[in-house]
């Protein structure tokens, strides 16, 4: 959701229910600060909070709490020469020595995209890996 030209509010779920389940959530406040090529490419800071469940197996504990992980994304506009596509990527990373948690993801397309994603999150004695090809699209433009 744009707030601004430059402030976006962004949200995301990756969840994996196989023999384990795995739920990462998150909620972010954008901040558009660094520009160049005409403003074809800018990077964004990425400040809030994601919240995390995790369940090895039924004999398993579960963790279930908010996490704190930063991060800071990419964006490249008109890429390649074609008009309207974007390829953009990011990352998070954790703010807390006792928490692992990486979040890599590259993303391309237009009105939809196409997205690899990686997410690493550790904690004591438990340890999740996902990867993923997705397919994002916006709900609604509001500006």
């Amino acid at each position: 959701y744009k707030v601004s030209d430059t402030v976006s509010v962004r949200g995301f779920d990756a969840a994996v229910f196989k023999e384990s389940t795995f739920n990462n959530a998150g909620l972010y406040l954008g901040n558009d600060f660094g520009f160049a090529l005409d403003s074809k490419l800018y990077f964004t800071s990425l400040l809030g909070v994601q919240y995390l469940h995790f369940k090895f197996d039924d004999d398993s504990e579960t963790i279930s709490e908010a996490i704190f992980p930063q991060g800071l994304e990419f964006m490249y506009r008109h890429a390649f020469d074609i008009p309207n596509y974007i390829i953009s990527g990011g990352i998070f990373l954790s703010t807390n020595d006792s928490i692992d948690y990486e979040n890599i993801w590259v993303r391309w397309g237009k009105s939809y995209f196409w997205e690899l994603n990686y997410i690493h999150w550790g904690k004591d004695d438990f340890e999740a890996k996902m990867g993923g090809i997705s397919v994002g699209f916006p709900f609604k433009g509001f500006l």
